[in-house]
């Protein structure tokens, strides 16, 4: 039986493939997609855990919202492509999921900036999103928000997420990952654990990141609000409870609001990164890897 399975989507980046192949082909216990919308495919070979399955010019909902419904496991892993995920922290938080009926799980991260000069902590504040009473579960996962993009999930719970995202027809990306947070929230409980789940790269002198590239979801709310508001409304539609989900967007975009006026109006001094300890085998690996395929 299948105990999970991590899907990676990627789109015209196979410099990382050499990684993924390297990292992820050590895993035992659950089978790997990697999902690839760049209009050329990947010619080298994979190992037998891993599936590449090519899936030209396709967007990243249409993807993701194909493999799910081809991923043949009750639980999945979604990894970026240029992270890594510790093995070891995503299967304890699948039994948890399984054992006390959560919908999601994720774990911390630490960071790493290019050139390499060690990891770091980063993400350290975890919300508690396990009430029984869903709207107090949106008031507090939206209210102290925790990535979701990137996490462990009941694959029904998932694929609900990106359904509503493929009916809705967005145009905003940033939205995607509110929508997973908000319909989780509405869907079931929600795992934080303090244990290190991934690595992620954090500042790169030598490319732009997703958050270089896009403009935050507020930026976008200031710039022109009847847009942001007129695809909020249309992904509330499509969710179980059309009214918690337009109430968890708009807390969102309110702390969203607070933490940017605190940043610039009492911005402290620099915080020093918080040196994080890695298992020393996986550790190795993973600076291997950044210093070979980088």
């Amino acid at each position: 039986m299948i105990n999970y399975s991590i899907i990676i989507p990627t789109h015209n980046r196979h410099n990382l493939m050499k990684k993924n192949i390297k990292y992820f082909s050590s895993f035992k216990d659950c089978p790997i997609y990697i999902c690839d919308s760049t209009e050329i495919k990947y010619s080298e070979e994979f190992p037998i855990n891993i599936s590449y399955i090519h899936m030209p010019n396709k967007s990243f909902i249409e993807k993701m919202n194909d493999i799910l419904n081809k991923v043949d496991s009750d639980y999945v892993a979604i990894c970026a492509d240029d992270d890594f995920i510790i093995e070891s922290t995503a299967s304890s938080i699948v039994k948890k999921l399984k054992k006390e009926n959560y919908v999601m799980g994720a774990g911390r991260y630490a960071g790493f900036d290019l050139p390499f000069d060690g990891f770091y902590s980063i993400y350290s504040n975890l919300p508690k999103v396990d009430d029984s009473i869903r709207f107090k579960r949106v008031i507090s996962y939206l209210s102290n928000y925790y990535m979701s993009l990137w996490a462990v999930y009941k694959k029904s719970t998932i694929l609900k997420c990106y359904e509503i995202l493929y009916k809705s027809n967005i145009t905003n990306h940033n939205l995607i990952e509110l929508t997973i947070a908000i319909n989780c929230a509405i869907d079931g409980k929600i795992l934080f654990v303090d244990d290190l789940y991934g690595i992620r790269e954090v500042n790169n002198i030598n490319s732009d990141n997703w958050a270089k590239q896009h403009l935050t979801l507020l930026a976008a709310y200031k710039r022109n609000r009847k847009i942001i508001v007129k695809e909020i409304n249309k992904l509330s539609l499509y969710s179980s409870n059309n009214k918690l989900f337009k109430i968890g967007a708009y807390i969102y975009l309110f702390n969203s609001l607070i933490d940017y006026l605190k940043y610039k109006f009492f911005k402290k001094n620099k915080i020093e990164k918080e040196d994080i300890i890695l298992n020393d085998k996986v550790e190795y690996l993973i600076k291997q890897i950044i210093i070979d395929n980088y």
